[in-house]
């Protein structure tokens, strides 16, 4: 029988990485359908931790757009 491992940090950080890029997605459609002009993708560079560091603060900041518009407060 195989031996199941955790991920390794690597792992789960790409996993991550993927999960937040498919978020990003989700936000820019619902920008669009908002008729909000979503910002120009910033540079994802470096490791998957910083990468997913750069996402999380552009979805955030789309979040709050979106907020802001739904006049949630």
């Amino acid at each position: 029988m195989p031996t199941l491992s955790a991920p390794t940090g690597a792992d789960q950080a790409e996993k991550n990485h993927n999960i937040l890029l498919q978020n990003r997605s989700i936000v820019v459609g619902i920008l669009k359908k908002l008729s909000i002009t979503p910002a120009a993708p910033a540079e994802l560079k470096g490791t998957f931790v910083e990468k997913n560091h750069t996402l999380l603060i552009g979805n955030g900041k789309a979040l709050a757009k979106i907020a802001a518009k739904l006049g949630v407060k």
